[in-house]
């Protein structure tokens, strides 16, 4: 509920701000996880379930130092495009509900 109120209402998270749980109120944390848990399953139906072990061996690496650049490297596709995508399936999905 709470990630479906925060995409209709336009106030998702930014990718950046997923990354984080530090100075954030116990609710902002819990919408840090639903937002996170749901872009995982996203991630894993839209490119396979290898995608989240290509993004952790990605992180791994000294170069890479963030997540959008750790998801462009299991993808080949822009962190902010896969986002986006997701972000749209869940408008479409929650304006039929």
């Amino acid at each position: 509920m709470l990630l479906r109120t925060r995409v209709q209402a336009g106030e998702a998270l930014s990718l950046e701000e997923m990354g984080s749980f530090y100075s954030h109120t116990s609710l902002e944390r819990e919408t840090v996880y639903n937002q996170g848990y749901a872009f995982t399953l996203y991630l894993a139906n839209r490119f396979g379930d290898d995608v989240l072990k290509d993004i952790s061996q990605a992180l791994s690496s000294w170069k890479t130092y963030n997540v959008e650049r750790a998801i462009e490297k299991a993808t080949g596709i822009a962190a902010d495009e896969v986002y986006e995508g997701w972000l749209n399936e869940l408008r479409s999905h929650y304006s039929q509900v």
